[in-house]
């Protein structure tokens, strides 16, 4: 009976040395939220909303030149493309000289470069410049389907260059928010009255 009583306390000194390395850990190694845990409330981050077309593919509303637009988020495209035929809606250029020929799963497609296309996602000013494609019959597909405009697609050059997070249980995307616009702290101390 002596043995299973030492035996009991020997269990229960090894949970407690166990919950000590593990506070201990997370002390040295500290706990560090994901994006998702820290944007409320957090004004290094910025969270843009989506919508979702047959509650699968993301949607964004963007601005094109000031004008607001609908975009699919494709993490899967590598390139950020709008369509070629809202051009002179949206106020940008074209050079048809200038193409470059993409080659995926779906085959060999070329794309156009623009010029003055400026794309907006909430306060986040997108600093590379859009390809253009006639994406016509993609896009007809979805408006005749989901009676949505889409006139792009965001790709994955602007997601990870702006180190954006997709965060499907929040419906919005996640990325720092932009320095210029953040919040930042005034220490109570340094503010003196002037009179």
């Amino acid at each position: 009976m002596v043995q299973c009583i030492e035996r009991s306390v020997r269990a229960g000194e090894v949970k407690d040395s166990f919950a000590k390395w593990l506070m201990i850990l997370l002390l040295v190694f500290g706990y560090y939220p994901t994006p998702a845990q820290r944007v409320h409330g957090d004004s290094n981050y910025s969270a843009l909303p989506f919508q979702t077309l047959n509650g699968k593919i993301p949607i964004v509303k963007v601005q094109i030149n000031g004008k607001p637009a609908w975009m699919i988020v494709d993490t899967g495209a590598s390139i950020t493309i709008v369509h070629a035929a809202k051009a002179s809606y949206f106020g940008f250029e074209i050079a048809r000289q200038d193409k470059m020929d993409m080659t995926g799963l779906g085959g060999s497609t070329e794309l156009l470069e623009t010029y003055g296309c400026s794309l907006k996602l909430g306060d986040l000013t997108i600093k590379q410049r859009p390809k253009a494609q006639d994406l016509y019959r993609l896009l007809s597909t979805i408006k005749a389907h989901d009676k949505i405009t889409i006139v792009g697609i965001l790709g994955a050059d602007v997601l990870s260059r702006n180190k954006m997070t997709i965060d499907y249980s929040s419906n919005k995307i996640l990325y720092p928010t932009p320095k210029g616009n953040r919040e930042e702290e005034i220490n109570v101390c340094q503010v003196q009255e002037v009179f």
